[in-house]
Formats: C-alpha cells, sequence, structure tokens
C-alpha cells in the first residue's frame, strides 16, 4: 500500500515526464505476466519510452498537473498503464500495436499526442505511418529530383554549343 508521500512522488514524477512527453499512451496491461511486463518494458526503452503502471487516480493527477488532462476522457476505467516518450512517438505507436497483436496485450486505451486526443483506432492507424527517417528521405527526394531534373536540362543547353562547336572542327579536319 503507498503512502501519501509515495503518492505524491508517484503523481510528481509522472507529471513531470508527461508535461515533456510527446506522447502519452494509456492501456490496459490486465494478463501480462511478469516476463510479459519486462519484455513491454524492453522494447519501450529500445525506442527512448517508458511504460509506468499506475493507479488511475494518480494518472488522472498526473495528466492534470501536465495540464494534459483536457484530452483525455472523464474516467479512465480499469487497470491502466502509460507508455510516454519525448522522442519519436511513431515508433512508440508501432512497438505498442506490434505487441497488441503480437500477445494481445497490452490493449490501447487511448492516447495524448502533442496535446491532442487520440483514440485506439487513430493509434493503429499512426504505426502504419513509416519512420520518421524514412519520411524525411523521401521528402528531401521529392524536392530534390526536379532541381535534379532542371540541373540535367541547363547542362544540356550548355552543351549543345559545345557539341556545335566539336562538329564544325570535325567537319573542316575532313575538309583538309
Amino acid at each position: 500500500m503507498l503512502t501519501k508521500e509515495d503518492k505524491k512522488t508517484v503523481v510528481e514524477e509522472l507529471s513531470k515526464a508527461f508535461s515533456t512527453s510527446t506522447l502519452v499512451l494509456l492501456t490496459d496491461y490486465r494478463g501480462l505476466s511478469v516476463s510479459e511486463m519486462q519484455d513491454v518494458r524492453k522494447k519501450l526503452r529500445d525506442v527512448n519510452a517508458r511504460f509506468k503502471v499506475a493507479k488511475n487516480t494518480l494518472l488522472r493527477l498526473a495528466l492534470k498537473k501536465a495540464e494534459i488532462d483536457k484530452a483525455i476522457p472523464e474516467s479512465i476505467a480499469l487497470p491502466t498503464a502509460a507508455a510516454y516518450t519525448s522522442d519519436d512517438p511513431i515508433r512508440v505507436m508501432k512497438v505498442i500495436v506490434d505487441l497488441e497483436k503480437r500477445m494481445e496485450k497490452p490493449k490501447v486505451k487511448f492516447g495524448i499526442l502533442e496535446g491532442e486526443f487520440i483514440d485506439a483506432d487513430k493509434v493503429k492507424e499512426y504505426a502504419k505511418l513509416p519512420p520518421k527517417e524514412v519520411i524525411l528521405a523521401q521528402l528531401v527526394g521529392s524536392v530534390s529530383a526536379p532541381l535534379y531534373g532542371l540541373i540535367q536540362v541547363l547542362a544540356g543547353i550548355l552543351r549543345k554549343p559545345i557539341y556545335v562547336l566539336n562538329a564544325i572542327k570535325e567537319n573542316k579536319g575532313k575538309q583538309n
């Protein structure tokens, strides 16, 4: 049983973490064994995220203190664990959705992505997106492709007089 001081500490730690997080996912962790819980935590640590189990009232207080409670429903039902990160949120969503598909746990209830409420379906939809690095590479490729084409056209325009001069030179060489 947590003492009042322990509860204050938990709320303080969670509110600090939530206030700096780009993503907070609230999940139902019921049915996870100790080894499965360790596996979930390890996979989330690999993507720079944390997974914390806390009482619903403490989670609600932490979300309120972090000023992101306006985005969530009034009541948080059933046992809840929070997965949160200040890094790439898509990677965390991918891990949680993959675990949910593989083990049917932890089940996503809802999330808060940069202060906005997202339901479980949106989380699954976002998890299908490619990683941030791939999206950035695609963006750079789509921006640079027209520029590369323009450079090739301009280079061709500059090469044409050289080709003409070479042809004249070869013609004069043949005539002599």
